[in-house]
């Protein structure tokens, strides 16, 4: 009786059941699953599935809701409202292909706009107008591409090796707090992975069934890597990817002797190949408006505009801030290291050491699709050495191929415990508690869960001042939340204004009830008395990584604090005497004398603002007490360590006290903590000057004019250099080249 029932509640499953008949396969290929003995799926497991399937959906959906706007919407939103407006004129409206534009955001048109044409029309629809709803929306439509990326990540897994390789699939994706994070608002990064998914994995779907694919699973192909272009230029490598593995699988199947014996299957798998490239390529174009104009030659333009393309910014890594052209090779493995949970860490580096094992048990080729997903791209930008920023979201395609290697292997390590009564329990508590960092970690953040590190770098506190977290700025949302609740914005409100390093993100997250009342004035964190504000708000994006690790900031200006992991993220400042603000005003008039008590008052007030202490210093320098300005500046770079306008006014005071060796020596650091700064190198040509030698000299005003072609006294003292090396008509060039300035 108990074996009839359990004929009834189980279900017996292959992989391929009803896969045809196939050209002389070799054994030790193993293209095909077989499993040592049949997967049984129960109720039990089916359910656990579907409902950790229903629970992820859920939670994806739920984060795009709390999930702040990202600093790069601003370029996704312009594009986006072109390109609706591309296609409601037929093409008439040409402002998309962003033609004789010089700003940054010329760069638009190189990508695929098949998410921002969607969104864009969805709020057209909605009548939503860039705001906090404009937002809500697009974030809604970004999560369901995580969604495509969940049911993909599982299904492959669970085709591969059954319901419980699903089922740790599903848990590996809720432990990734940084594919969820930006599964709900990067809306290039996460398309362009759930369509690289997609395409590999129809493809291993493809391959089953060679030589006679079904109809569905070549539809799937293309509509994922037609997903991919159409974000992403990179998605013709799934196209690629296609060919190579098409003829992988025909050679190993009929060696290359094949090409003739076989010649009518040998066309067939190259018609599959150019058939379906030309309609995926086809219909990414069709949401491409810049690659509509000219399909091979602007995808080879924009292939190699990203191929070589560097956005230079300063970057923190490693304790460190440098330009992001500039990143060792060990970039993208280190950051990958320090924030992928450990289950995920332990999972892809356990199916590498179990490669063998794992290819004989669920096939050696579908495995090495997986890797070459996987891995590929990995290699290829640390050899080319591409430049890299913001972490490793450039890569986060490759992720979810690594999250299946990974259920693969502790399925397979399952198998091998089951022999043991306690072996199954084990594996489930250890994939957990492996996991358990990381699913709360996004349980307590769920605004921002893209900020997270591992226990391996000590998490949020251990990395703090040591690697870029709130790198877009999301946590301006909670601090806009925060003066919400405190009633200091409110639709019955006076003007007020808000100092941000990050405009955008304020600007639209502010309601429109009161929206009219705030200006949002951009302001940079070192210069942030500049310019007059009421209230400041500054995530940690832009503050130098000596400056974090002094346990100076947040300073006694802050009146609030967003956290992740009780890590400062962003501040709320308040300054309501302005002391400092009214001495950089005078500072500006030329009124330094005026300027030094109001600056005295600040630091009185606010002994840990180091922009106060830099103010009083550059006060000081400009009414010639080099003395109390080194003492200053000296305040000012013990609460901020390398801040680089103490330095130069460091530097410039030993120069008004004629001691040269200290001012060189001064400078000399500075352009280690600034290896472009201009002012730097002027100073250090006039110490050569001084010291005549010329050679030396001219060589720092040149650097110095690199770094500011605008700088005028540069040209004048390269002038004077040559004039003295008897060069008078390059001397000559340099002085025309001022008086234009």
């Amino acid at each position: 009786m108990a074996a009839k029932k359990k004929k009834i509640t189980e279900k017996r499953v292959k992989d391929n059941p009803a896969e045809p008949a196939r050209g002389p396969a070799r054994n030790w290929l193993n293209w095909t699953y077989t499993p040592t003995a049949e997967q049984v799926e129960t109720p039990v497991e089916r359910k656990v599935y579907y409902g950790l399937l229903s629970l992820a959906t859920v939670v994806l959906l739920g984060l795009s809701f709390a999930s702040g706007i990202n600093a790069d919407e601003k370029f996704q939103d312009d594009y986006a409202e072109k390109l609706v407006n591309y296609y409601a004129s037929g093409g008439a409206d040409k402002a998309a292909l962003y033609e004789g534009d010089q700003s940054s955001q010329r760069y638009n048109k190189y990508y695929g706009g098949f998410f921002e044409l969607v969104s864009g029309s969805v709020n057209r629809v909605l009548g939503n107008t860039p705001g906090p709803a404009y937002h809500r929306a697009r974030h809604f439509l970004n999560s369901l591409f995580g969604v495509l990326i969940l049911v993909l990540v599982a299904a492959w897994a669970r085709q591969m090796a059954g319901l419980r390789a699903g089922i740790l699939a599903i848990i590996l994706f809720l432990a990734s707090p940084r594919l969820l994070g930006h599964s709900v608002m990067n809306p290039k990064d996460i398309p362009f992975a759930a369509g690289y998914l997609m395409g590999a994995y129809f493809l291993y779907r493809c391959l089953l069934h060679l030589p006679k694919p079904r109809w569905q699973d070549g539809l799937g192909f293309v509509l994922g890597a037609a997903l991919a272009t159409a974000t992403r230029a990179g998605g013709v490598l799934v196209f690629c990817y296609a060919g190579l593995f098409l003829g992988l699988d025909f050679l190993f199947r009929y060696g290359f002797k094949g090409i003739v014996q076989q010649s009518g299957l040998f066309f067939r798998y190259a018609g599959y190949w150019m058939g379906t490239t030309l309609v995926g390529f086809g219909l990414a174009l069709l949401f491409w408006p810049f690659a509509l104009q000219a399909p091979l030659a602007h995808t080879k333009e924009a292939l190699d505009l990203f191929s070589n393309y560097a956005v230079r910014i300063i970057i923190l890594f490693g304790g460190e801030n440098m330009y992001s052209d500039g990143i060792p090779r060990s970039y993208p493995v280190i950051w990958l290291g320090i924030s992928v949970a450990l289950s995920v860490i332990v999972g892809f580096l356990g199916s590498l050491v179990a490669l063998g094992a794992l290819g004989k048990r669920y096939g050696r080729l579908p495995l090495l699709l997986l890797f070459f997903c996987t891995l590929f791209p990995l290699l290829y930008i640390m050899i080319k050495q591409s430049p890299l920023y913001d972490g490793w979201r450039q890569l986060l395609f490759i992720y979810p191929t690594a999250l299946v290697t990974s259920a693969l292997f502790f399925t397979y390590l399952g198998d091998y415990l089951n022999r043991f009564s306690w072996g199954r329990y084990a594996l489930w508590a250890g994939v957990l508690l492996l996991s358990a960092d990381a699913l709360f970690f996004t349980a307590r953040n769920p605004s921002y869960p893209y900020v997270y590190f591992n226990p391996l770098v000590g998490g949020e506190k251990g990395a703090f001042g040591q690697y870029e977290m709130d790198y877009w700025g999301l946590s301006s949302q909670q601090a806009i939340e925060w003066m919400e609740d405190q009633g200091i914005l409110h639709a019955g409100m006076d003007s007020l204004t808000i100092g941000t390093t990050f405009p955008y993100n304020v600007q639209r997250q502010l309601d429109f009830s009161y929206k009219d009342k705030v200006k949002v004035q951009y302001i940079r964190y070192h210069r942030r008395f500049s310019e007059p504000w009421d209230y400041g708000i500054f995530p940690n994006r832009f503050i130098r990584s000596a400056h974090l690790k002094a346990g100076t900031w947040p300073m006694s200006k802050t009146v609030h604090t967003v956290t992740a992991n009780g890590v400062p993220l962003a501040v709320v400042e308040h300054d309501p005497q302005g002391f400092a603000m009214q001495a950089e005003a005078l500072l500006k008039a030329n009124q330094a004398a005026a300027a030094v008590p109001l600056f005295q008052q600040e630091v009185a007030a606010y002994p840990d603002n180091e922009q106060g202490w830099t103010g009083l210093a550059s006060a000081l320098v400009t009414i010639n007490q080099p003395d109390p300005a080194l003492e200053a500046a000296d305040k000012a770079l013990a609460i901020a360590p390398d801040n680089e306008t103490a330095l130069y006014l460091q530097g410039y005071a030993y120069l008004q006290k004629n001691d040269a060796a200290k001012a060189m020596g001064t400078f000399t650091y500075l352009l280690k903590v600034d290896p472009e700064n201009a002012m730097a190198f002027y100073w250090m040509g006039e110490i050569y000057k001084q010291r005549n030698e010329l050679q030396n000299a001219f060589d720092s005003f040149q650097q110095a004019i690199q770094y500011n072609p605008k700088l005028k006294q540069a040209y004048l003292s390269a002038a004077d250099i040559l004039e003295q090396q008897g060069d008078s008509n390059n001397a000559a060039r340099y002085r025309q080249a001022a008086a234009q300035l």
